[in-house]
Parts: structure tokens; sequence; C-alpha cells
């Protein structure tokens, strides 16, 4: 890899092992969005938002260790789950319009 010059303030972790398909023990939270789309991940649960906000819109929580196919939405059974999940959806959200100003 390449040295980041040190004003730069990336976090991340490195999933090279997870690429040659080892298992990665971490629980931090994985987050990524499209322009209509937002998800989340940690361990074995994974959170998908659909919609412009995240008070519109659809929530589904898949455990892709039982569920790799994200079938089964979880989101009414397990509530505390979703709301932390949005949280930190929130969380990073509100990180990415202060990078912008």
């Amino acid at each position: 890899g390449i040295e980041l010059p040190s004003e730069m303030n990336a976090e991340g972790m490195d999933v090279l092992p997870a690429l040659k398909g080892e298992k990665i023990k971490n629980e931090r939270f994985l987050y990524w969005r499209t322009n209509s789309q937002q998800a989340i991940r940690r361990g074995p649960w994974k959170l998908i938002h659909t919609g412009k906000t995240l008070d519109e819109g659809k929530l589904e929580l898949f455990n892709i260790d039982e569920d790799p196919f994200e079938k089964i939405n979880l989101a009414d059974k397990y509530s505390d789950m979703v709301n932390l999940f949005v949280k930190e959806i929130e969380r990073n959200m509100e990180m990415e319009l202060r990078n912008v100003e």
C-alpha cells in the first residue's frame, strides 16, 4: 500500500483477508450508499434503506449468515437493531455533510 498524507483523516480497515476468503473478526459498521439506497452492515446483520430520506422509504434488515440471498426481512422482529443501525446511518450522513462544507 501507500502512505496517506498526515492531514488526511482516513478511517478504514484492511479487507484483503476477506477477499482471500478468510473471516474478519470486526464489529465495526460498514456503510455505503447510492443515489436512492443506503446500507449498513455489522457482523451478520445488514440494514438496507431505500428512499430519499430516512423518514420515508423502506427499511429491510437481514441476517446474512442465515439468509445470504436477503429474502427474509427481519426489520419488524428486531426493531432495536434497526434503530441502532439507523442512528449509525444518521451519524455517517452528518459526517458526509461536514466533509462537504
